[in-house]
């Protein structure tokens, strides 16, 4: 019955693709790491971080230092709104109205 089934709550998660599960597998059971250490088993981890930062920019034509990469989608509005009052500051604006739509 599966085939016929359409997933429509992609706002609250989508499937992943098998090869990006496979490499998120490799990942996580060669660089486990906390990135911000300095230890080895931390710097192995900060190295792939650095690795998907750059593949990331290359993807989308950026500089590897204007990826960021957070938790979820809340960490995510939340940076854009405030990078967006931040450059509106320099016009003068200094505030945001948002609604619940």
């Amino acid at each position: 019955m599966m085939s016929c089934f359409t997933y429509l709550d992609y706002n609250a998660t989508t499937p992943v693709d098998r090869r990006v599960t496979t490499h998120m597998l490799e990942k996580i059971d060669s660089a486990w790491g906390n990135a911000s250490s300095s230890h080895r088993i931390g710097r192995a981890a900060r190295a792939e971080l650095d690795a998907a930062r750059r593949q990331a920019a290359t993807a989308l034509g950026s500089n590897a230092s204007e990826v960021v990469f957070t938790s979820g989608g809340t960490e995510s509005n939340n940076m854009a709104i405030l990078g967006v009052l931040g450059a509106q500051r320099e016009a003068g604006r200094t505030e945001i109205v948002t609604s619940a739509i």
